[in-house]
């Protein structure tokens, strides 16, 4: 839908999201502007952290941010989905699910543009470690109200922050899994194994558990194939075979888990791209 080349987004796409998000529910005003006032409040003190605009002025508001949704102007489409973000977070039109709707809505707006890889497109994954941090920053921009004119700067480089650090996670978990392939090659090749195990070392490696069924999809080999080739790996001591309650699965063994030891990057802080 948000590649569709004549799309624009509507009061009644906004709706449609929080209905589907909202599980559909009647009772959780699913998809209907809220009525009354609200307010944000800190889950252990029950103090208000943010009161959002009266419930009369919504059906302006959410015009206008629609408004500026479906514009063409200069801004990057990173800042422009970082204050989508942020201006829904702020009008909160909904009773509940407005954090929800305005993350949805900042990944909307850059698959529009193109941009619709998880990674690139979501900040989910910065968020659910830098919760804290996600809070402190709409706190400092807003002050506990709805108050549109003041400074986003920090907001949009907290954004900006959190699709950078995402980007350079993805890249480094792709170089750590490049070398441990390569590793896994040679240690398949010196045990003499057939080149096709090494997807069964590095989903043990990297994924944990590891099935017949599922080596037998990853490698495009027959059940039996499977089966045989992940005998083979316990016997030349590089996986473990145990049982849950699905039945037979393999393990790494100490000595594939040595060489993903040594294929991860050292964990050093990643430098703020935006420091003076």
């Amino acid at each position: 839908m948000a590649d569709a080349p004549d799309f624009a987004i509507d009061e009644g796409t906004i709706r449609a999201l929080h209905y589907m998000m909202a599980g559909h529910d009647p009772r959780n005003a699913a998809g209907r502007w809220r009525r009354g006032s609200i307010s944000v409040r800190e889950d252990s003190s029950g103090k208000a952290m943010y009161r959002a605009p009266h419930a009369k002025f919504i059906s302006a508001l959410m015009a206008e941010l629609i408004a500026s949704l479906n514009s063409r102007d200069e801004v990057p489409v990173f800042v422009r989905a970082a204050m989508a973000h942020l201006n829904l977070a702020a009008i909160h039109p909904f009773r509940d699910g407005n954090g929800r709707m305005a993350r949805a809505l900042q990944t909307f707006v850059l698959a529009r543009d193109g941009i619709s890889a998880p990674p690139f497109a979501s900040i989910d994954e910065y968020l659910s470690v830098n919760t804290g941090e996600y809070y402190r920053i709409l706190d400092e921009v807003d002050e506990g109200a709805w108050q549109p004119e003041r400074d986003a700067r920090p907001w949009v480089r907290f954004c900006l922050t959190a699709h950078w650090l995402q980007a350079r996670t993805l890249l480094k978990r792709t170089e750590e899994y490049d070398r441990l392939w390569e590793e896994l090659e040679r240690e398949v090749k010196h045990c003499g194994l057939a080149e096709r195990t090494t997807f069964a070392l590095a989903e043990a490696a990297i994924g944990g558990s590891l099935t017949a069924a599922l080596h037998q999809s990853t490698a495009g080999v027959s059940a039996r194939e499977a089966g045989d080739d992940l005998e083979r790996l316990v016997e030349a001591g590089l996986l473990v075979a145990t049982s849950d309650k699905g039945g037979r699965c393999y393990l790494a063994a100490d000595a594939v888990k040595a060489i993903r030891a040594r294929t991860l990057d050292p964990q050093i802080p990643e430098r703020d791209p935006f420091a003076a």
